[in-house]
């Protein structure tokens, strides 16, 4: 299983949504609220001994939801907090009219296979 499988299986299964990589595409193909997306963040190479040591991938979790629902952002962060430790940050998407709540995390040895 890669890395991006398992961040997806874990925050769909624990939080019980729908969620994509990346982004929906359109507009009109997103599911209603809540839902989530989620990308690869740059880093997470560990360099040592003049080479590179180990590679954490760095991940963005962003739970999109029409109102700010704490019990709903909790239960992702249970979910994310299995893959590693982690940020919580939030934002407003006027456009969407989304509350979004956005988990920053390093996915860490043990939590997920390596690509």
């Amino acid at each position: 299983m890669t890395s991006d499988e398992k961040v997806y299986i874990t925050i769909s299964d624990l939080a019980r949504l729908p969620g994509a990589r990346m982004t929906w595409g359109p507009r009109s193909c997103e599911p209603e609220f809540p839902f989530f997306v989620y990308r690869r963040t740059d880093g997470g190479e560990v360099f040592a001994d003049d080479g590179l040591h180990a590679t954490m991938p760095r991940y963005e979790v962003t739970l999109y939801a029409a109102e700010a629902d704490p019990d709903l952002e909790d239960k992702v962060a249970d979910a994310v907090s299995t893959l590693g430790p982690y940020s919580r940050g939030w934002e407003y998407d006027p456009e969407r009219e989304a509350f979004m709540t956005i988990f920053s995390f390093t996915l860490c040895k043990g939590a997920g296979d390596e690509d």
